[in-house]
């Protein structure tokens, strides 16, 4: 069930968000003391701490459909970076075979 937002607080939320995501347009679902946080770049606190690591994508993925930022980076539990969502849909997934995340087209 989504939580009612005042005009106002939605409007400071918006202009907190804009202002992270203009150094980069990205914004990462990363693990955080066993929950899971939404994270602009460049934004010193995570925008949302939920959790389960599906609840935060979501958030995410709405930041993005916002046109915040154009993407959404994937982490797991570890830290590394397990996929990648642009627009709402994935199109990326990282390999783990050499121990370095790599990037791949689906």
């Amino acid at each position: 069930m989504a939580t009612k937002i005042s005009g106002s607080k939605r409007a400071t939320i918006s202009k907190k968000l804009k202002s992270a995501a203009s150094q980069s347009k990205r914004v990462h679902v990363i693990p955080q003391k066993g929950n899971w946080a939404v994270k602009v770049e460049g934004a010193q606190k995570a925008y949302r701490v939920v959790s389960n690591k599906e609840t935060a994508i979501s958030r995410a993925k709405s930041i993005v459909k916002s046109g915040v930022v154009s993407c959404v980076v994937v982490h797991r539990k570890d830290g590394t970076i397990a996929g990648t969502i642009k627009g709402g849909s994935k199109v990326a997934k990282a390999k783990r075979s050499s121990g370095k995340a790599q990037s791949v087209r689906k």
